[in-house]
């Protein structure tokens, strides 16, 4: 899965442009945008395509995060999206001990998150089909 992204009129009013390779699904753990970024020739090679050809200087724009999570926003992620990345790692378990450390990390984090019945209920549908024994409460029942 490719993105390319162009930004223009940011507060220093200068252009950026980047192109990101990322796996197509879930990650696990928190891996910084940069880790993802590759040359824009690549992803036009790849894909038989070419990008924002109009757009004069592009090879010299530079690039959106310029090393730096705090310039493409991720320092801002809200509780919301961290909730649904964290439900996405309840999901991706595949065995208890799996299911164990990714609830570890909801619960470590359950102050911020707005979806914890959602989460609870996940984890206790999960922990049911893989017949793992839960310490703790239970989810309330679906109303």
């Amino acid at each position: 899965l490719f993105k390319v992204v162009y930004a223009s009129g940011g507060p220093g009013g200068d252009a950026r442009l980047s192109a990101f390779v990322l796996p197509n699904g879930p990650l696990r753990g928190h891996p910084e945008l940069d880790s993802f970024v590759v040359p824009l020739a690549d992803v036009e090679r790849a894909a038989g395509l070419q990008l924002f050809a109009q757009l004069d200087g592009r090879e010299t724009l530079p690039p959106l995060c310029d090393g730096g999570a705090s310039r493409c926003g991720v320092h801002i992620t809200d509780g919301r999206i961290q909730g649904w990345k964290l439900l996405g790692h309840l999901k991706l378990s595949q065995n208890c001990q799996q299911l164990s450390e990714a609830w570890a990390e909801v619960e470590r984090k359950k102050g911020k998150l707005d979806a914890m019945p959602l989460m609870a209920r996940t984890r206790d549908s999960l922990s049911e089909g893989m017949a793992c024994k839960w310490e703790g409460p239970r989810a309330a029942p679906a109303a």
